[in-house]
């Protein structure tokens, strides 16, 4: 699978597109600082000097007008539509083939096993709860965005392995696996963290060694940077180590990875006022998955070759950073990546996964919503234990049934942009039908209709 990787994205769609298109990708992930802005009111959720702030290309993915051609997954940074992604801390869809992984989980797309975790980390709100909730504060606007112990110890609870791990952060001391001189000649400003062993995510760090998935892709700090991460070297003490065969001077060498990419950006192309005709876009991205399916079954049938997996002893993660949209920096990548398992003929393209569902429900009874986290969480071997029950549930009513596939239920919830939606006014909070959905699925609610309908035109909603 050709799968196209973004830095951070500021915002920047539509240019973004053009170019996937070119290089010809299955999949493009994006690292972040996404900025999902449904309308202007949507300011309010983001932080970010007012200066900074632009409505950027995705309105016009969430009216309609525009239909990303790629399928599109991404994690959430520092710079985000809070408010909107907050409706989705399980994931979803933000609009038609755009989709979000929430706070953390694990997806497979075409027999791809894609774990992400949104945000970054801050020491001060990292064992706090998520206990944010509109309108924020200023103190609200900045912790909602960081990283919780409960999604990494989550996380952490997986023992079968990932293809690809995405995050906006860097895990702590990973430039210890590369080319850290050519980094700190590039940004000397990250000298006195790489001294201090403290350039990037601890929590990262931490699922970095214990997950030690395949690939892992980065956003966040503006620079392009290679890695290669050799675990039969670690020491057993949740922390990455570095010895001498790490780091090379040239840096890192990725099979399927194409050399430092520095394309302009294409011409913006004219916003087109006219409104695309609507159809039925769910039952159609629902026929381009089945479509997808076969054409993947084919391919491998005729040409693709399975990568051989790695013994414990020989377990590599080989890391990659990318720069943010602009000009003459190397913010996009493209790597060839085969599934080391291949899917069963028919399988939807885009799945839950089921140990993650496991661990989802047997995480739940420690979700907390206050500042503090309350209750208090369990320890890994507990989690894991917990997990393992819950496995049971999952095969028998979600597996066995084949209920697995990722729904196409993208639906509106704030009004799309509009002339009456002013900068000033407050964004509100909306259920999001799509996460009481999951929750209906996976057992954690019970069937009701307290979702809103939704949102079929600005011109309905009384502001």
């Amino acid at each position: 699978m050709r799968v196209g990787v973004q830095g951070c994205c500021h915002g920047i769609l539509d240019n973004l597109y053009i170019l996937a298109e070119k290089r010809k990708v299955d999949l493009l992930i994006i690292g972040g600082d996404f900025q999902a802005l449904r309308n202007v009111s949507d300011y309010h959720g983001i932080s970010m000097p007012p200066k900074f702030k632009r409505l950027g290309d995705f309105f016009n993915y969430y009216n309609g007008r525009n239909k990303a051609p790629i399928l599109t997954i991404f994690v959430g940074g520092n710079h985000e539509a809070s408010n909107y992604l907050d409706e989705l801390p399980y994931g979803g869809w933000v609009a038609p083939n755009i989709y979000y992984m929430g706070r953390s989980s694990v997806i497979n797309v075409g027999g791809l096993r894609i774990a992400g975790i949104s945000g970054i980390y801050s020491a001060m709100d990292y064992k706090k709860g998520r206990y944010e909730g509109l309108p924020y504060n200023y103190k609200m606007l900045k912790s909602i965005y960081h990283t919780r112990e409960f999604d990494v110890l989550s996380l952490k609870s997986l023992q079968k392995p990932i293809d690809i791990f995405l995050s906006h952060d860097w895990p702590r001391g990973i430039e210890q696996h590369g080319d850290v001189a050519k980094l700190l000649r590039h940004k000397p400003f990250f000298r006195n963290e790489v001294e201090r062993n403290d350039l990037g995510s601890p929590a990262l760090e931490e699922l970095l060694v214990e997950l030690k998935p395949r690939y892992w892709m980065a956003a966040h700090l503006h620079t392009k940077f290679t890695a290669v991460v050799h675990h039969n070297s670690q020491e057993d003490d949740g922390k990455l180590s570095c010895s001498s065969k790490d780091v090379t001077s040239s840096g890192f060498s990725m099979k399927g990875l194409n050399e430092p990419s520095q394309e302009r950006l294409p011409v913006e192309k004219e916003q087109n006022d006219k409104s695309d005709e609507e159809g039925s876009n769910n039952e159609q991205e629902e026929k381009q998955d089945k479509k997808q399916s076969t054409n993947r079954d084919l391919c491998r049938k005729e040409s693709c070759k399975k990568e051989p997996s790695l013994s414990s002893s020989d377990q590599v993660t080989k890391f990659l950073a990318l720069d943010k949209c602009l000009p003459r920096r190397s913010y996009f990548e493209v790597v060839e990546i085969e599934p080391v398992e291949i899917p069963d003929s028919g399988a939807p393209y885009m799945q839950y996964d089921s140990e993650w569902l496991s661990v989802l429900r047997a995480m739940h009874p420690f979700q907390s919503h206050t500042i503090e986290q309350d209750p208090p969480l369990p320890s890994l071997e507990v989690v894991k234990t917990l997990k393992r029950k819950e496995e049971i549930w999952v095969d028998e009513n979600l597996v066995k049934k084949d209920k697995l596939g990722i729904p196409r239920n993208f639906c509106q919830t704030a009004p799309p942009h509009s002339r009456d939606i002013t900068e000033n006014m407050q964004p509100s909070s909306y259920i999001n039908p799509q996460t009481v959905a999951f929750e209906i699925l996976i057992g954690l609610k019970e069937r009701t209709v307290d979702s809103p309908p939704p949102v079929k035109n600005p011109n309905e909603i009384v502001l």
